[in-house]
């Protein structure tokens, strides 16, 4: 091969590639909503509302029946829906197992800012640490299991799929 033949392959090289990172990166800015969390605007809810009401009341079915379609169902109707709206989930058992995570998560964000001063207002007396918060968190995230029944559910899980 010739030193000409190569400098010119790498030249194309660079030039493609060149390309493709300015390409990629007006792609990502085009697609991206935002890549910043801004504490003004409060972040939009994660489900739809439709969605949101039947996870929500597919819930309190979790320590009955488990992470299933029959916890789907039976919220779908007591959220005043068709069973037939389960539909809407596209991942099924698995939008309902995301949604648990999302709202325990939410929860374990109220308990730390808590009308009277929760976690946070705690640590700062006590001068807790960050093993120690993180302790604390881990703590009350499994309690959070533990009250709404759902800890003999979790080994359904891992037969969830999408």
């Amino acid at each position: 091969m010739s030193l000409n033949s190569l400098s010119s392959r790498t030249r194309f090289l660079n030039s493609s590639l060149l390309h493709l990172t300015r390409t990629t990166s007006v792609l990502r800015r085009a697609t991206a909503i935002a890549l910043y969390h801004s504490y003004d605007h409060p972040s939009p809810p994660p489900y739809p509302p439709a969605e949101t009401a039947i996870l929500s009341a597919a819930l309190p079915h979790i320590p009955t029946h488990g992470f299933s379609d029959k916890s789907l169902v039976l919220g779908a109707r007591d959220a005043g829906y068709l069973p037939v709206s389960v539909n809407l989930l596209p991942r099924g058992v698995f939008e309902l197992v995301m949604f648990w995570l999302v709202s325990r998560r939410l929860g374990l964000k109220e308990t730390l800012d808590g009308s009277d001063g929760g976690l946070r207002r705690q640590w700062e007396e006590q001068k807790v640490g960050v093993g120690g918060r993180v302790r604390s968190l881990v703590l009350e995230r499994l309690r959070m299991n533990e009250r709404a029944g759902t800890v003999g559910k979790w080994q359904e899980v891992r037969y969830v799929t999408l």
